[in-house]
């Protein structure tokens, strides 16, 4: 059974920030490692604040494709390099969110803003350029299968397409 951190919220009537394991959440990231069985978490990178969760995908070019919603206008994708260098890979977005890669190493993510969004395709060696897949009402999320399958996630439903792209496997070591 793997172990679990034990998080807390910080006192409700005062300023206390944060903890995981006793670890104070400064800036939006963790002072310390978290620890969890034997390995350790390190932070590999610092990001701006989101006001919602943070979305994540390994590209095949292995670096870290991060998005991290804000209270702007429009908001950008992140890209940060296996030694932490983080620099902006697309931008003007309204609310990116779901990322996911398909085997040709194209990044996917759903953008939504005021109660429509879109599906878009980005190449990599065009960042910006990218392509409206589809368009639709509130989706917040994609996973692709190895199948050819695609899932989008909107506030209360999951839909599943047959579209005939496959998602990116994982890497070897």
């Amino acid at each position: 059974m793997a172990a679990r951190a034990n998080v807390t919220r910080g006192d409700t009537t005062s300023a206390a920030p944060p903890t995981i394991n006793g670890n104070v959440k400064k800036n939006g990231l963790f002072s310390a490692p978290v620890s969890r069985t034997s390995s350790v978490a390190n932070v590999i990178a610092t990001l701006p604040s989101s006001i919602a969760a943070f979305h994540l995908a390994f590209g095949p070019d292995r670096h870290l494709y991060v998005t991290a919603p804000t209270l702007g206008t429009a908001d950008a994708v992140y890209r940060v390099s296996p030694a932490g260098d983080v620099t902006t890979f697309c931008s003007g977005f309204g609310r990116p969110q779901g990322l996911a890669f398909d085997a040709s190493g194209h990044l996917y993510l759903v953008d939504a803003l005021a109660g429509s969004s879109g599906l878009y395709r980005i190449r990599l060696d065009a960042p910006d350029a990218p392509e409206l897949m589809l368009s639709g009402g509130p989706l917040i999320g994609l996973a692709f299968d190895p199948h050819g399958g695609l899932a989008l996630a909107a506030s209360e439903v999951v839909y599943k397409l047959s579209v005939g792209i496959r998602g990116l496997l994982p890497f070897a070591a």
